[in-house]
């Protein structure tokens, strides 16, 4: 299984376009070409599932070690299942993984005088990657 980069902002449209070109110039097989609109569409799923108002994403994504006030709110029961569909999709947090108590942040909230780390970089780990 090939290990695929997902990012929060994706233009799937522009990857269709991409793929049309490829499949055009016969530069693939058939074979091939099936496999790529495959892995499109998983990509595409997986973009869907976590393309989400900023708002309602921050207190999805935010943990412990994401924030820097203990008294923002967040939704544990949204963080569960983020969690199991990142689970399910084998989707890993680099940056966490990488640096697992570092306390960097992304984002300001002025009302409430917090920071939070609200970006994520999910890699597609099928268990033979070691992202550290």
């Amino acid at each position: 299984m090939q290990t695929q980069i997902a990012a929060i902002v994706v233009d799937v449209n522009l990857l269709r376009t991409d793929l049309r070109v490829v499949a055009e110039r016969s530069v693939a097989t058939e074979k091939q070409v099936t496999c790529m609109q495959s892995e499109m569409d998983t990509l595409k799923a997986s973009v869907a599932i976590l393309e989400a108002k900023t708002h309602k994403l921050e207190a999805a994504v935010e943990d412990a070690e994401d924030r820097d006030h203990p008294k923002m709110s967040t939704k544990p029961h949204m963080t569960a299942k983020l969690r199991n569909v990142m689970r399910n999709l084998h989707f890993v947090d680099v940056w966490r993984e990488m640096y697992p108590s570092s306390r960097v942040f992304s984002r300001y909230t002025p009302t409430h005088g917090a920071y939070s780390r609200l970006d994520r970089f999910l890699l597609d780990n099928d268990g033979s990657l070691d992202v550290r």
